[in-house]
């Protein structure tokens, strides 16, 4: 069930604030700002829930927004997904050097 957040909350907050407040939770976020590397550092939570197609569904501000999810990302990186090719690859050419 989406949440919309409570006035106390829809203040800004740190990223590290949002982490806390809604733990393995899907957000979105207006009103955004940056570090100079670009990396999100602070913003306004509009909506948060556990279920992200609660967050994305319509209707989206009429501002820029952000989606962020606080838990731990299950993703481990593209390269990750390059060295499990590689290794395919090179055990195909094995398999296939050793007919």
């Amino acid at each position: 069930m989406t949440q919309k957040t409570s006035p106390e909350q829809s203040r800004r907050m740190t990223w590290e604030e949002m982490k806390k407040a809604f733990p393995d939770e899907w957000l979105m976020i207006t009103d955004s700002e940056h570090d100079n590397l670009g990396r999100f550092i602070a913003g306004v939570v509009e909506r948060h829930s556990k279920d992200d197609q609660e967050v994305f569904r319509l209707p989206i501000p009429k501002k820029n927004c952000a989606f962020r999810y606080t838990g731990e990302s299950t993703f481990r990186g593209i390269f990750s997904h390059a060295e499990h090719d590689c290794v395919n690859i090179h055990l195909l050419n094995e398999r296939n050097c050793s007919h």
